[in-house]
């Protein structure tokens, strides 16, 4: 949980989940290949959202930041744009930027201090394919 600080107090079962972590001596990023963590993944995705996906869809990334630069090269031909609501995490253009894509992006409106999605403006962005260079506005 860095991505924001949290202002509650650390669960007994997270701290738990520490120290037995604490017991094997490593600390860096591992990769997870127990099917448990895919048959928890899964049950999770399928609960919350009614969403199921095969195993080996399942990828794993080091962290959000590896993921958002391997996901722009990935799904995003040369010629396309990446989208993307702002304001937003500025990882989202650094990874537009670090894969030379070009990209849009769609203001969220802010009324009264409550965002929401102008989507009249993400359609009409989302429809812009053809590849052409068009200003950057975020």
């Amino acid at each position: 949980m860095w991505v924001a600080d949290m202002e509650f107090a650390t669960p007994d079962v997270v701290i738990d989940g520490i120290k037995e972590r604490l017991k094997k001596r490593i600390f860096g990023y591992t990769r997870v290949f127990e099917e448990s963590y895919y048959d928890a993944f899964a049950g999770w995705c399928k609960n919350r959202y009614d969403w199921t996906f095969h195993r080996k869809e399942l990828v794993m990334s080091n962290g959000i930041i590896p993921a958002l630069y391997e996901l722009v090269e990935y799904i995003c031909k040369t010629d396309e744009k990446v989208l993307f609501l702002t304001p937003s995490y500025a990882y989202f253009k650094y990874a537009a930027d670090f894969n030379k894509r070009d990209y849009l992006c769609s203001d969220l409106k802010n009324e009264d201090g409550q965002y929401s999605i102008d989507f009249e403006d993400f359609e009409k962005k989302a429809a812009d394919v053809e590849g052409r260079r068009t200003e950057k506005a975020c």
